[in-house]
């Protein structure tokens, strides 16, 4: 479930959350050991990197999703168009691997058109108009309006690289047509290919010297970078809740801790408190001494460790929890306990031989 919210998040542009999601699902399928869940969310982290461009991230998570699950088609598919971007010569062999084992008409439509896209970018044209063709043809006979929209782009792409404007033209235009209703849906588009396609429009229009093209297009770019913007600033407003309810989640766990420890240091006070208490007691009738000294121990240690809990913050900030410096801060703590030890044991005597003369008195003059 986690995975599947981490992808919608995705799909509406919310990288961060969709990215925390998809993290604690694979932290879920880890422990179950599910292969194919491992592998799906693996691929979902491996498209978050290439949306957020990050291709070397993206490459290492499919890589790790094709570990799991070797035949996985869309983790095979999404690494090589992620190569495609860096060396496409590297992505084709991939991409007709795929095509040899994948028989679903849209698959192969898609890997049609990736290495249509490959082959335009080594200039390998004759290559990459068979492959442009056949997307197409499958994209029409399954009705896939959204393949169209993809498929014609990059055949105007291709008409665009042999200088043939007015076929270039046609094929942008219909997927101008099909962005209207199409567009908002996939992110791929928006990210890369729209803008794309409304550059090569422009420069063609600027070759032509059809300057009312030209601004008109330019202000379509101009309205698509202001979409893009108010996107932003609502995935931004959504990282911003998403931030501070962490922020407060970290706060209230602060203040829990807070509340923690002023309840043990209370408690250990108390304890202090009883155990002094006690030893002035038992100082007034232990006249042979055979249990204050004892309790006089007990005393000293809670009080070092009463000091070491209150001080242990700033003694860990001093010394950067080197075990050495620790060590000898502690150790100048305890010295100094030394004579206030004495101090103490010398006024609770006195106090004790008060008590005691007082009752000799007391008894007397009964």
């Amino acid at each position: 479930m986690r995975s599947f919210y981490g992808h919608l998040s995705a799909t509406g542009g919310f990288y961060s959350i969709a990215q925390a999601q998809e993290f604690k699902a694979l932290e879920i399928a880890l422990t179950l050991k599910d292969s194919s869940l491992i592998t799906t969310i693996y691929t979902d982290l491996g498209a978050i990197g290439d949306e957020t461009n990050l291709p070397n991230k993206a490459i290492d998570y499919y890589q790790k999703a094709l570990a799991y699950s070797p035949n996985e088609t869309r983790a095979k598919n999404n690494l090589a168009r992620t190569l495609t971007e860096i060396n496409p010569f590297k992505a084709i062999p991939i991409f007709q691997e795929i095509l040899s084992i994948d028989k679903d008409s849209l698959a192969i439509a898609i890997i049609h058109n990736n290495l249509g896209d490959c082959f335009i970018r080594i200039k390998n044209y004759d290559s990459a108009y068979k492959h442009i063709k056949a997307t197409l043809e499958i994209s029409y006979r399954t009705r896939d309006s959204v393949g169209i929209m993809f498929d014609n782009k990059l055949m105007g792409t291709y008409y665009f690289q042999l200088n043939q404007f007015n076929k270039a033209k046609k094929h942008f235009y219909v997927s101008l047509q099909l962005d209207k209703k199409f567009s908002n849906s996939e992110l791929t588009w928006n990210s890369s290919e729209f803008p794309s396609l409304l550059d090569q429009i422009v420069r063609i229009y600027t070759i032509e010297k059809n300057m009312d093209s030209v601004i008109w297009f330019k202000n379509k770019v101009i309205e698509f970078q202001g979409r893009l913007l108010a996107e932003q600033k609502k995935n931004t407003a959504e990282f911003v809740f998403s931030g501070q309810e962490e922020g407060l989640k970290v706060f209230v766990q602060k203040q829990e801790q807070v509340r923690k420890g002023l309840t043990e240091y209370y408690a250990i006070a108390l304890v202090l408190m009883f155990s002094i208490v006690l030893y002035f007691i038992i100082s007034g009738k232990d006249l042979k001494r055979k249990y204050a000294p004892f309790i006089s121990i007990v005393i000293l240690i809670l009080m070092f460790e009463f000091i070491l809990v209150i001080f242990d913050p700033l003694i860990s900030k001093i010394t950067h929890d080197e075990p050495i410096y620790t060590f000898g801060i502690n150790v100048l703590l305890a010295l100094m306990l030394v004579p206030m030890q004495s101090l103490g044991e010398k006024n609770i005597q006195k106090f004790a031989v008060d008590i005691r003369l007082r009752r000799i008195e007391s008894s007397e003059v009964k």
